[in-house]
């Protein structure tokens, strides 16, 4: 298991190539960096932002359980309406 880190902004999420000063937080553009916890090994970049797709952390979320993100099926919503 390995943590990603998500840079959030309004129009999309986009996966961070971990550097040694990446550190989760508000930056002033208001956009939000997250860590994901727990990614499991060889997770494909894909996957993980199709989990994201639509989530945006409120302010002050830092951390995120890969475990705890909302399973994607497609549809407009994520398949959350049955669609």
């Amino acid at each position: 298991m390995k943590t990603q880190f998500i840079q959030f902004r309004r129009d999309a999420a986009h996966l961070l190539l971990p550097q040694p000063d990446t550190v989760p937080g508000e930056l002033p553009d208001g956009s939000i960096i997250c860590a994901i916890d727990e990614c499991p090994d060889g997770l494909p970049p894909e996957r993980l932002l199709r989990r994201l797709q639509g989530l945006f952390p409120t302010p002050g979320t830092s951390r995120i359980r890969f475990a705890d993100l909302p399973e994607r099926d497609g549809g407009c919503c994520g398949g959350h309406c049955g669609g």
